[in-house]
């Protein structure tokens, strides 16, 4: 969510006019671009933090983000904070003060293209104070907005520049021990992801941002030339990761769906339809770009995104196409919140065939998603090895299917997608 762009006013007020309609939808946490002064009073994403103890001053006062985060907690959605902990603004007072003191001197990777700007250096050590002074310093940044707001959740952008699990794992430690009444959550983004930043495999944070998802997605929607079984799957089944369809680093889904059929037309509607049951049947935690629910589609360009300010376009929901991609979403979430089964850290792949470019996944024993990446119709199609015998329907269609010799017969239509469910 980037408050500038959801609220109607651009504050933390106006948002807390939407929690009805995102709580209505069945979300459970919101992620807030970073929120911390940048910039003044132009608009911009916040990657490039000037004051990290300030609020943003348009987004509205503390009193207000308290507020927020109170009406949140009431309706049982938490609250994720972006903190950006790789680098600051030029004009950051700890950069005007003494870069050399709390930065690298130049850049911490020279040979990476990525630069945002000064880069804390958490290694330097003071023996004078008997302290590492940027360490210390975001270790206090982190415990204030906790502490202080209750925040239930940070996500750590550019962890791959930091490339100190020390710092990481030091921030999730100071982040549990201000919350230790209440679940926290921490996440990274780390390009592309890594399974050895997760705590599963015995690194520093809960999840780890999958850049991999998008990518794979888009190239089987739009590519009809190759299916990659193989990618697909591992996007589908990786657990801990954070899997989006868009975020504020690429260009919306459906824009580029839109974009390779030439017009944002039913096909593309389609099409984001399976994508957005995969995304939230997969393994991983959904995360949902603001607008992508209901069908956003407008193009952010190549120049100054971090700059454009694109508000919501509630009258899409007018459209009988949208309303009909959020009611799905809306039905997704329900089932992801209902079934037991769709928290466990599993999928089994149970049918495939690249040619006809369809798979077949059992996140349990009685619950199948089935996947068709053509645009070819096809009839009386038969799906074996399906878990159990008897009466199944489409949790979204409502539409009944007879299972005999672990076999379904069925049709599909172009980039159709299914959810079964056994009925007792």
């Amino acid at each position: 969510m980037y408050v500038a762009a959801f609220a109607d006013n651009g504050q933390f007020s106006g948002v807390i006019e939407k929690l009805d309609y995102l709580c209505d939808l069945g979300f459970n946490a919101i992620e807030l671009l970073p929120i911390l002064e940048s910039m003044g009073t132009d608009h911009d994403w916040g990657y490039s933090t000037r004051n990290f103890f300030a609020l943003k001053t348009t987004y509205g006062s503390t009193g207000d983000f308290k507020q927020l985060i109170d009406e949140c907690h009431k309706r049982k959605i938490r609250v994720i904070f972006d903190a950006v902990f790789n680098h600051t603004s030029t004009d950051c007072p700890l950069e005007i003060i003494d870069h050399n003191y709390w930065y690298y001197q130049g850049k911490h990777h020279p040979d990476d293209s990525f630069y945002w700007g000064p880069e804390f250096n958490y290694e330097h050590y003071d023996e004078q104070q008997n302290l590492k002074p940027a360490w210390k310093y975001v270790t206090d940044v982190v415990r204030y907005w906790i502490s202080e707001f209750h925040l239930d959740g940070i996500r750590f952008d550019a962890a791959k520049q930091m490339d100190n699990y020390d710092i990481l794992r030091e921030l999730d430690n100071v982040a549990h021990s201000v919350r230790t009444s209440q679940p926290f959550y921490t996440a990274a983004e780390y390009v592309p992801e890594t399974p050895n930043i997760l705590k599963s495999n015995g690194g520093p944070v809960d999840a780890c941002w999958s850049s991999s998802f998008h990518g794979v997605l888009i190239n089987n929607l739009t590519d009809l030339s190759k299916l990659e079984l193989d990618l697909m799957k591992y996007v589908i089944s990786a657990p801990d990761l954070v899997n989006y369809l868009s975020c504020h680093d690429n260009e919306r889904f459906l824009f580029l769906l839109g974009k390779q059929g030439n017009a944002f037309d039913d096909d593309a509607f389609i099409r984001m339809r399976l994508a957005m049951i995969i995304l939230i049947t997969s393994v991983g935690i959904p995360f949902i770009a603001q607008g992508d629910e209901f069908g956003e589609a407008r193009e952010w360009g190549d120049k100054d995104q971090n700059k454009k300010k694109f508000p919501m376009q509630w009258d899409l929901l007018n459209n009988e196409r949208n309303r009909s991609l959020v009611d799905t979403c809306k039905k997704l979430l329900l089932l992801r919140k209902q079934r037991e089964d769709m928290k466990e850290k599993t999928a089994n792949f149970i049918y495939e065939h690249h040619d006809n470019r369809i798979l077949v996944y059992a996140r349990s024993q009685e619950l199948v998603i089935i996947t068709h990446f053509s645009n070819e119709e096809k009839k009386d199609y038969e799906i074996n090895n399906f878990p159990q015998n008897g009466k199944w329907i489409d949790w979204l269609s409502n539409e009944e299917y007879q299972i005999d010799n672990n076999t379904l017969k069925t049709n599909l239509k172009p980039f159709d997608g299914k959810i079964l469910v056994l009925q007792k």
